[in-house]
């Protein structure tokens, strides 16, 4: 009778326990710097208001709430390491050439760019480690990183490891978002299939560094700097326009921008080939080592977009 009752009192307390884990937090942050150190599938919303909130979403089964779910380490640098990835990235880049032309007179040359640009070497490894979301708060920053459960500071708080990572953050709010150099600073960790980001409707300042995985965004009128070494960009000007300087940079997966045939910017472009169909003039176009540059200016030009896919391909199209 009394290991019943001692079996029930563990189960009554664990389910008490999961019960009072946060998966939602709301901060008084209108204006500073939100430095989020994650991985993942991470979606930000700008939104108007004094205050930041952040939700962990959804609800990851039990192996992968007590480990990390395989990952990649970065160790050294090789020049073919990366083919699974380069084959993921043909594919989509398929795709994403249909319905386009290439832009310009001169065309590069497969000798001359055989797509085998510097790429990270990858080892894989797990970790059986309870992972969640830490927050830290100080005056004028935040910043949330991934870490083990005991790692947890007096004075932080810490969310559960969901499906995806939403925060709703006031345009006024620096992001710095990074998975290249969180926590630890020894090695670069990324989790390459899972791993998506997505920036949209934020007028703010943004800076993202990924080691792999796709970036998406939506409506962000910048400034931007964003960058992935082998990721790939999919940006989006629906119902706004670029405000401010955007710098987009892939070493080897694709850049796709997409804008109405009405916006006004100037690009500054490099790539393996650059296809589009959006109404440019071509101000200026050469070939160096096999990488094809462009200045473009879209009707009466304006902020500048500087995108270098590196022995990726760019593709500017009409939405």
């Amino acid at each position: 009778m009394k290991i019943k009752t001692i079996v029930y009192s563990i189960i009554g307390l664990w389910v008490i326990g999961l019960q009072a884990q946060k998966k939602s937090v709301e901060i008084d942050f209108s204006k500073g710097v939100l430095e989020l150190c994650a991985e993942g599938n991470v979606k930000i919303v700008g939104r108007s208001g004094n205050s930041l909130k952040i939700r962990s979403v959804g609800k990851l089964p039990f192996y992968q709430r007590h480990m990390n779910i395989p990952s990649i380490y970065m160790d050294s640098y090789a020049t073919d390491s990366l083919n699974r990835y380069r084959a993921n990235n043909f594919w989509f880049a398929h795709r994403k050439k249909r319905g386009l032309q290439p832009l310009g007179n001169k065309e590069t040359s497969t000798k001359d760019n055989p797509y085998t640009a510097q790429s990270g070497f990858f080892k894989q490894k797990e970790f059986f480690k309870k992972m969640v979301y830490i927050l830290h708060v100080s005056e004028g920053k935040v910043r949330l990183r991934l870490g083990e459960e005991k790692d947890v500071k007096l004075g932080e708080e810490f969310l559960p490891l969901g499906k995806e990572l939403v925060l709703e953050v006031p345009h006024a709010v620096d992001l710095e978002l990074n998975s290249m150099d969180c926590a630890k600073k020894k090695r670069s960790r990324s989790e390459v299939w899972k791993s998506f980001w997505e920036v949209r409707d934020f007028d703010g300042k943004l800076n993202m560094s990924l080691s792999t995985g796709r970036i998406k965004l939506r409506d962000v009128t910048g400034p931007v700097i964003a960058n992935t070494l082998d990721g790939s960009i999919d940006v989006y000007f629906e119902d706004k326009q670029p405000q401010e300087l955007y710098s987009l940079i892939s070493n080897d997966g694709y850049i796709n921008i997409e804008a109405s045939k009405r916006d006004a910017f100037m690009a500054e472009v490099s790539g393996a080939n650059i296809y589009g169909n959006l109404p440019f003039a071509i101000e200026d176009e050469e070939i160096e080592n096999g990488i094809k540059k462009m200045r473009l200016q879209l009707n009466s030009g304006g902020p500048l977009l500087m995108v270098n896919a590196g022995y990726g391909n760019v593709y500017l199209r009409r939405n």
